[in-house]
């Protein structure tokens, strides 16, 4: 009878301790697929960008990476070179296939810096920053000491006694700025839904956040508080939940600041 009831005992506890363990892990599966926070990646753009291959790869590895649900990318850049900016541009709107990016824009957003923003989901602008600035320039030095000797035509720059370009040479070297900005104007074209006749007639001008926003090249006014809801209203609606907080993180995930909703 002992036997019979130290058996009972022993099954009782098995049972017990298998029914507590599963429903610990459902606890934990339902508070993870419950979750009301959102892992924000965080990304700052200052100055001109020189090298995109650093920026290239955090922005590729936090949109590949499915432990973070959105980008935040906070601008004040006033540009990078016609291929940098095409190729960080060209990643972002990638990402943002899959993934939103909310740029939030603080100085100014120009020229290669507005390229890279104008693919992501969403432009929030500070009524003073500086927008557009969309076009492309090209330096040439001047006349110096050296004789410039080339295989073709066109591979060494020309000058005349003067110092003043050749025709030809200056024709030549303008009309490689005209292909890229017209590819600029037709990538914002694009990525921010106006047509290329507009962009292209815009003159390369940049605007003020009012300005920007009234044709059509940010999508809001405000601040980086206003980027954090905007995120967690797209990540919302991307998983058919509400959110109550965010966290900034690093691509180490390291929580950078938290924000309550």
């Amino acid at each position: 009878m002992n036997t019979l009831i130290k058996k009972y005992s022993i099954l009782s506890a098995l049972i017990f301790f298998h029914y507590n363990l599963q429903a610990h892990f459902l606890d934990v599966i339902t508070s993870i697929f419950n979750s009301k926070t959102i892992n924000v990646g965080y990304v700052y753009i200052k100055g001109v960008i020189m090298d995109s291959e650093e920026l290239y790869f955090r922005l590729h590895k936090m949109g590949v990476d499915n432990a973070i649900d959105a980008i935040l990318l906070v601008v004040d850049s006033n540009g990078t070179s016609a291929q940098h900016g095409h190729r960080l541009s060209n990643l972002v709107k990638n990402i943002t296939a899959h993934k939103p990016i909310v740029a939030c824009t603080i100085v100014e957003a120009l020229s290669g810096g507005y390229n890279i923003v104008s693919a992501c989901s969403w432009i929030i602008s500070q009524p003073t920053s500086n927008i557009g600035g969309i076009g492309t320039t090209y330096k040439i030095p001047k006349k110096d000491d050296f004789i410039h000797f080339g295989s073709g035509k066109f591979k060494c720059i020309r000058y005349k006694a003067d110092g003043v370009l050749e025709e030809d040479c200056a024709e030549y070297h303008q009309q490689r700025v005209n292909q890229l900005g017209e590819l600029f104007c037709k990538v914002v074209s694009e990525n921010r839904k106006l047509s290329f006749e507009f962009i292209k007639d815009l003159e390369s001008a940049y605007f003020t956040g009012p300005e920007a926003l009234e044709i059509g090249l940010i999508d809001q006014l405000g601040y980086m508080e206003d980027a954090i809801h905007k995120i967690a209203e797209l990540v919302g609606a991307k998983n058919n939940r509400a959110y109550t907080k965010v966290n900034l993180v690093d691509l180490e995930h390291k929580v950078l600041a938290e924000y309550d909703l």
